[in-house]
């Protein structure tokens, strides 16, 4: 279903879209539910690759005029699959680039999986058969298990939601979340879902001193039951976004309905957390990062 694919592309850049959260799978699946990233895959043939980081990115070309393309790296650093989404549909030929060689996947077909994820479908000029799984809003997020502590990398996302169930369900031994790389979320509802899991379940959030955490990472971090930040980590902070507006959040009147469901989270989460939020507002607009000075992790009370 085309239309799925564009909606859930949408979702993703939307920073006040309303979410449910994903069921929880009730089986134990083993380890690779923690270390594979939950953005899908793709299949060529035999061969079989995990999507790791999804980028929207609007082009100009001789054919198609003015479209954004949504291209899912796979494989090595130069390996993508690339759907032109033009007036928010994707097109019935895509692109895959592997190996530095760029190849036609010709008549592809789309069909819903469940309201997170599309399947698409089609052959290149060879014949051979090509599959995908996108699951463009579940994030790239993944976590190591070293005995009581997982260590979380990655883009947050629906995904990451499941990662923290199977955590709490099936391995009661980790108590800690070490957060190393973690840039930011796809879905700010979702995310503050999994923070009040995390806070539920009572973990220790821990930010090495060689961990880069930022934007909707820090909003996870925050829900840690014990906040620890090792000297020498970078703790970075911005502005929401509501695609497609002019609208400046840190304009708008502080009782306004916009701010009400992150506020309430950071006030349910930091003793500081009504003066943490609106300082984020104010600290970088969205397209850029303000990194907290160790002053200011103290004044707002991340640690504790």
């Amino acid at each position: 279903m085309k239309n799925l694919l564009a909606a859930l592309i949408v979702f993703a850049s939307f920073w006040g879209c309303s979410a449910e959260p994903p069921e929880a799978d009730a089986r134990p699946l083993g380890a690779e539910v923690l270390s594979t990233s939950p953005g899908g895959s793709l299949r060529m043939g035999e061969q079989r690759f995990e999507f790791t980081r999804f980028i929207y990115e609007p082009v100009t070309d001789r054919f198609q005029g003015s479209h954004v393309n949504l291209s899912a790296k796979f494989g090595d650093s130069e390996d993508y699959l690339i759907v032109p989404l033009v007036d928010g549909q994707p097109t019935a030929d895509v692109l895959i680039l592997f190996n530095s060689v760029l190849m036609l996947v010709r008549r592809v077909e789309y069909r819903s999986v469940d309201s997170q994820s599309v399947m698409m479908r089609g052959r290149l000029d060879n014949g051979k058969l090509v599959e995908a799984l996108i699951r463009a809003t579940a994030g790239t997020s993944t976590f190591r298990v070293e005995k009581n502590r997982a260590f979380l990398n990655g883009v947050l996302g629906s995904g990451t939601y499941g990662q923290i169930t199977f955590l709490i369900q099936f391995l009661p031994e980790v108590d800690t979340l070490v957060f190393e790389n973690v840039p930011g979320s796809l879905n700010d509802d979702i995310n503050l879902l999994t923070g009040r899991l995390i806070r539920e379940a009572g973990f220790t959030t821990l930010i090495p001193e060689n961990g880069v955490v930022a934007s909707g990472g820090v909003s996870l971090f925050c829900a840690g039951s014990k906040r620890v930040i090792e000297r020498g980590a970078q703790v970075g902070v911005h502005a929401w976004s509501i695609p497609a507006s002019e609208v400046k959040p840190v304009e708008l009147p502080r009782g306004h309905q916009a701010h009400r469901k992150s506020l309430t989270y950071f006030q349910e989460m930091l003793d500081e957390g009504e003066q943490f939020y609106f300082f984020t507002l104010g600290a970088a607009p969205f397209e850029s990062v303000h990194w907290l000075t160790v002053e200011e992790i103290d004044t707002f009370g991340l640690e504790n």
